[in-house]
């Protein structure tokens, strides 16, 4: 189910609901007019009651009903798979029909409704009609899965008819069918041959005779097959059928090996052999076959890009081959008009240089054929020098201008073949496979203990093998440094296993790649980077510690300055108490009186007198 699905579903649900719910008050109110009489009201409401309550009970079974089949859809919705895009438009194209006929329907139901005076209520008209509308949507539903399995069935087929096996089926009928078309063409030339007295043909014996209709036979068969590959293609593919060219060319072969069925009797046998041809483009059918044969599509694919070179060389060797048919026709044309020579002469030289056209094809004779005679005939007959001009032509067209076409060839096959993708990757899986398994054999003869590991007992054998050294030298792996190579093939446990020895030989194989540059730039790169972020780490790190001492010095100075202050103002603290001390002294001197005291009096003796 899809959204939309459930939408109406829920739609319908909700309107089946409120038109219940209106007609229970219209029903009980009909009912309660018409059928049952107004005797007294104490008779007519219970009966009212018990049919309202049948009413709701028949509303609920009829809801869960309802709920169920949600559920279950629900259920189905989630065990189905998701459908494709297209898939689900044109379901929602189907549903968005079946709505607006839903919608019409119920708009003439609702009419018809109204218009019944007996049988049915207005309420089973709208479940009746509820009912047809989920089976209508069912129906819809189980359409709907139908086209998918189809879908389904139609990409199987188109994945068939896209494959190589399918090509391959196809391509082997059109080279059996080329077959019989060569043997048609054997036995009738056979027929002829004898008609025209050739000699070597005998008469045709009497199973000759059969072989017509055997041939007619089998090309009506290929007809069919060839039929039958155009509808399938067509009705599969459709429109993209018609977007390749090749396709057309197969429309084409059938249509006209049809016309020549059944119209070979009516029709004029120079367009009956016009048919016939038509029919050998069955042979470009084979060349689908590049999609299986790699070598085939690169050969295609080569012819398709050397157009241009192929055009213009064909320029080029048209305009030499004209120079030189006017040049020899102008000078043998004395020759041919001279009355006194033999006609027989002059004839010969006629058929080779007497006209533009004969010029042109003596000349491309000369080129890529046989060009003696057409040399002897001037140089018995006319001149010896044609002999000189010949040689010289043939130098410079025949071997110059010819070997630089061919150059021109190569190289634009070259440009193409390398310019492929998809030959590239053929070829570098094919190179990875060839490799891989000379990897294998020299692994097996380096491990002899035969436990599938490599040691290094093993594998220094290496140094002393000769054999296995130029078979390391022919792989493009330098066997000097052994114990170099053993730690790149290993991972470091001292032990080498086969993945590892493969993995590892094809990382060193050959010279260096510009991935493998580019690789190193980037590591180089990093590698910089981490030592540029690791020496501006140490840069801020001597910063930060630098910063850290002269912290550590403004400390101890404004500790000592600290220390220094703290001692000066406790040096003026003592001598501010000593000041105050001695004042308080001084005061404690001056307010207690002092006792006089008694004066002595000296006599002082002159020196000389006490001498």
């Amino acid at each position: 189910m899809s959204d939309k699905f459930q939408k109406l579903l829920g739609d319908l649900t909700a309107q089946y609901m409120m038109d219940v719910q209106e007609l229970r008050d219209e029903v009980i109110k009909l009912k309660s007019e018409n059928e049952f009489p107004k005797e007294t009201p104490d008779s007519s409401e219970p009966a009212v009651q018990q049919q309202q309550q049948q009413q709701q009970q028949q509303q609920q079974r009829q809801q869960q009903q309802l709920q169920q089949q949600h559920q279950q859809q629900e259920q189905e919705q989630e065990q189905q798979q998701p459908q494709q895009q297209q898939q689900q438009q044109h379901q929602q194209h189907q549903l968005y029909q079946r709505e607006d006929s839903l919608q019409s329907s119920g708009s003439l139901h609702s009419g018809d409704s109204l218009q019944t005076s007996a049988g049915l209520s207005k309420a089973d008209l709208h479940a009746d009609r509820l009912d047809r509308a989920l089976t209508s949507l069912s129906r819809v539903e189980v359409e709907d899965e139908i086209p998918a399995a189809e879908v389904n069935h139609c990409a199987r087929i188109a994945n068939f008819l896209q494959s190589d096996v399918y090509e391959l089926l196809v391509g082997f009928i059109v080279m059996m069918n080329v077959l019989v078309m060569g043997a048609a063409v054997q036995v009738q030339g056979t027929e002829l041959g004898y008609s025209l007295a050739y000699p070597g043909y005998a008469e045709p014996n009497a199973g000759w005779q059969v072989a017509g209709e055997v041939f007619a036979g089998l090309d009506l068969l290929f007809i069919c097959l060839f039929t039958m590959d155009l509808l399938l293609r067509t009705s599969v593919l459709q429109i993209r059928f018609f977007k390749t060219p090749s396709n057309w060319v197969d429309l084409l072969v059938v249509i006209s090996g049809w016309i020549e069925i059944f119209g070979s009797g009516f029709m004029d046998p120079f367009f009956t052999r016009m048919l016939r041809l038509v029919k050998f483009g069955r042979a470009f059918r084979a060349m689908q076959l590049s999609k299986v044969s790699h070598s085939l599509k690169i050969m295609g694919k080569c012819i398709t890009a050397s157009v241009g070179v192929l055009f213009w060389s064909l320029c080029l060797l048209f305009i030499i081959q004209c120079i030189g048919g006017m040049m020899l026709s102008i000078l043998v044309r004395p020759f041919m008009e001279d009355t006194e020579i033999d006609p027989e002469v002059r004839r010969l030289v006629f058929r080779y240089y007497g006209t533009f056209s004969g010029s042109m094809l003596t000349m491309f004779e000369v080129l890529f054929a046989n060009w003696p005679t057409a040399c002897r005939i001037l140089v018995d007959n006319v001149s010896e020098w044609f002999g000189l001009w010949f040689i010289i032509y043939r130098c410079l067209v025949g071997f110059a201008v010819l070997n630089v076409v061919n150059a021109c060839f190569v190289q634009q096959t070259m440009s193409v073949a390398q310019q492929d993708t998809e030959l590239m990757i053929i070829t570098k899986e094919k190179t990875k496979k060839a490799y891989d398994r000379k990897m294998h054999i020299l692994f097996q003869a380096l491990d002899t203990s035969g436990d599938g590991i490599i040691s290094w007992e093993e594998f220094a054998v290496l140094l002393t093998d000769d054999r296995l050294r130029a078979f390391l030298s022919a792989m493009e792996i330098d066997p000097s440094d052994l114990q170099g190579l053993f730690e790149v093939l290993g991972d470091g446990s001292g032990n080498i296993s086969a993945d590892e020895f493969e993995m590892g030989a094809r990382r060193i194989n050959g010279a260096a790649r510009a991935v493998d540059l580019v690789q190193l730039v980037s590591m180089v790169k990093r590698l910089d980077s981490k030592i540029e972020s690791s020496a501006t780490c140490s840069r801020q790190l001597r910063q930060l510690q630098q910063h850290q001492q002269q912290q550590q010095q403004q400390q101890q100075q404004q500790q000592q300055q600290l220390v220094l202050r703290s001692t000066l103002k406790e040096a003026n603290n003592n001598n501010n108490n000593k000041q105050q001390q001695q004042q308080q002294q001084q005061q404690r001197e001056v307010s207690t009186p002092r006792p006089v005291a008694k004066k002595k009096t000296e006599i002082r003796v002159p020196l000389h007198a006490e001498l």
